[in-house]
């Protein structure tokens, strides 16, 4: 995730256009702390309209990999996109549901 140091909380769906532009044409791995859920991950399909190259799975170097849903996994799950554009519509993605953010806070917060 590309966080803004100004804002740390949200994540930044900008990167350098000379970045964008090196990397259009390969495909791009991108791993997330939660899985989609169905209309998310439908979502996704939609707007990048044959840009993913793997749907979102769970990562198999994840510690907790054996577990499908339910769980805040750092870097648990991963999915592919390549082409023009696919990045930037990748990091708009549905953010995680509110029991997941409430159990992810550190006690006392």
């Amino acid at each position: 995730e590309v966080v803004d140091s100004a804002q740390p909380d949200q994540p930044q769906t900008t990167l350098p256009d000379a970045v964008v532009a090196a990397i259009e044409d390969v495909p791009i791995v991108i791993s997330t702390r939660y899985g989609l859920s169905e209309s998310g991950a439908m979502g996704l399909r939609c707007k990048l309209r044959g840009q993913i190259v793997l749907p979102q799975t769970r990562s198999p170097f994840s510690a907790s990999a054996a577990r499908q849903q339910g769980v805040l996994d750092d870097n648990g799950w991963i999915f592919a996109v390549q082409g023009p554009g696919a990045l930037a519509k990748a990091m708009q993605m549905e953010q995680p549901p509110q029991h997941f953010a409430r159990e992810a806070a550190p006690q006392g917060q």
